[in-house]
């Protein structure tokens, strides 16, 4: 049984970098460029104390931004929390101090509520997407970049290491923190791969929410298959049936709500 896997978004760099990875709006990026921009992404964190198991919480809206970071973990082996967008400022302090997060990332979007819920957190640190600092929150494009050979990161992953922690949606009690590995995710592909196949030209439309699974999986997937990925920040029919029509999809995933 396979244990061991090369970084996903790394070897897809290196085998097809100019192939397109993800579209957002009119802007695309190549394997390549998703792979620097993860890098740098990476490099931010491990200035901010990251480092392999800690726990990165992101409340973030689908988009560029989100996709980076997600790569980006696989890089320093962090454990992704990605929150879910509805949920109070109270139940994001409650998930944020179940999982002990080292740090949540926010887009502006959402910064009012990563504010109010970190306000008696003092352990974890908020940080902002974007340029400007808002808030008094310190934008993460403004962190200084640690060189490669001041931290470690890993071109390897032993396929047992947690991935991500997902948030149950607590219906019956208090939600519970599911703990996906990267073998979870790698065999979840293997299994789609074989009931969809492969074709070198798919293109997904991702317009699940990157924080739920299905969302992040596709993500992984794109990686992992070499696929371009388009993510649209929202589900709208009139944008899936435009993005349908106007770019080569083979593919997208929903849910039933969405079909009716």
């Amino acid at each position: 049984m396979l244990q061991e896997s090369p970084n996903w978004l790394l070897q897809r760099g290196e085998l097809t970098p100019t192939l397109t990875a993800l579209v957002f709006g009119a802007r695309r990026w190549t394997f390549h460029e998703m792979l620097l921009e993860s890098d740098a992404v990476a490099q931010r964190l491990a200035t901010l104390g990251i480092s392999k198991g800690n726990r990165v919480a992101m409340l973030m809206r689908n988009g560029p931004d989100f996709v980076f970071l997600a790569h980006a973990m696989q890089a320093i082996h962090a454990v992704l929390v990605p929150l879910n967008l509805r949920l109070t400022p109270a139940e994001i302090s409650w998930q944020l101090a179940d999982v002990r997060a080292a740090l949540l990332i926010t887009d502006p979007a959402n910064a009012a509520n990563a504010i109010q819920a970190t306000r008696d957190l003092p352990d974890v640190r908020l940080v902002v997407t974007g340029d400007e600092e808002l808030s008094g929150i310190t934008p993460l494009s403004r962190v200084l970049k640690a060189q490669p050979h001041t931290h470690q990161f890993f071109t390897r992953t032993d396929l047992s290491t947690i991935h991500s922690i997902i948030y149950t949606s607590g219906t019956t009690g208090k939600p519970k923190g599911v703990m996906l590995s990267y073998s979870n995710l790698w065999w979840s592909a293997m299994s789609s791969a074989l009931n969809l196949g492969i074709h070198r030209d798919d293109v997904w439309l991702a317009v699940l929410p990157l924080f739920h699974v299905g969302g992040l999986s596709m993500l992984m997937r794109g990686a992992i298959y070499g696929c371009t990925v388009v993510v649209h920040e929202a589900f709208d029919p009139q944008a899936v049936n435009h993005a349908i029509e106007g770019e080569p999809i083979s593919m997208i995933s929903v849910v039933s709500t969405m079909l009716q």
